[in-house]
């Protein structure tokens, strides 16, 4: 399994979604988008969500996006 965070530094919702991953084990990848517009224009492209966190997983060659600090559906999905 493969899971990355479309974060920035300031937004509270990231930190929260990146506690809870690092307090349930999982190892993940963070790309700061402020510091990497064309990261922020992919997720755009890919999903239609403005606002970050953004969760993608790629689990068994299936990818899945978690939009927004929603913890319920990021536990359900990994």
């Amino acid at each position: 399994m493969s899971i990355t965070v479309f974060s920035t530094r300031t937004c509270p919702g990231c930190h929260n979604i990146k506690r809870y991953l690092s307090y349930k084990g999982f190892k993940f990848n963070e790309i700061d988008v402020e510091d990497k517009p064309e990261a922020r224009q992919r997720i755009i492209n890919l999903t239609g969500f403005m606002q970050v966190p953004v969760v993608q997983i790629i689990k068994d060659g299936k990818v899945n996006f978690v939009l927004g600090n929603n913890l319920r559906e990021l536990s359900e999905a990994l």
